[in-house]
């Protein structure tokens, strides 16, 4: 289990890295130029290969997402929980879907019907981590945020910074994207 789970991890890193790749450049030519829109951008000779580069960065980094969102969960979490999620499912919240489907179906959300908390949620869990860390160092006001947001929830803090990520990189290429469709129909 931990092999899938290190697998996985990799995986997520591995596709992550290709499609934020592909993104910057597909950023840097033009996103014109990588979908073959006409422009009166002067590129060099030698950009297509930059192109077929960003096209099969995109690829590999799809192929990979996709293995990602096809494979089993790492932990036998009940369907709908946290910890049955992948990584592409926290971060889509694919997860919560069960839950809003209860909800649809019923027209309202009962306590039994919200999946349980995650493992790595529990406050008995978290106080235990909070604790540990805080007698290690020195105290103060620095070390406080530093525990709270880095130490005990590692792993919650690493996704929030590259959702973040990709959130600012989707935000980057938004008025790219947004320029070439308007000059796309005015053509």
């Amino acid at each position: 289990r931990i092999f899938m789970r290190h697998l996985t991890l990799l995986l997520s890193a591995a596709a992550s890295a290709t499609l934020i790749a592909a993104a910057a450049l597909a950023i840097s030519l033009g996103w014109h130029r990588v979908a073959r829109w006409p422009s009166d951008w002067p590129w060099s000779p030698g950009v297509d290969w930059a192109a077929q580069l960003t096209l099969a960065l995109f690829a590999v980094g799809t192929f990979l997402a996709l293995v990602i969102i096809c494979r089993c969960r790492l932990v036998n979490g009940p369907p709908g929980s946290l910890d049955g999620a992948n990584f592409l499912s926290r971060l889509s919240f694919w997860w919560v879907t069960p839950t809003l489907a209860v909800a649809l179906r019923q027209g309202k959300l009962d306590m039994e019907d919200l999946p349980p908390l995650s493992a790595t949620d529990q406050p008995a869990r978290l106080s235990h981590r909070f604790q540990r860390a805080w007698t290690r160092g020195r105290r103060g006001p620095y070390r406080l945020i530093a525990v709270g947001t880095f130490v005990v929830q590692r792993s919650i803090f690493a996704q929030s910074l590259l959702a973040g990520w990709a959130f600012l990189g989707a935000m980057f290429a938004d008025p790219s994207i947004l320029n070439a469709l308007l000059n796309s129909e005015a053509t």
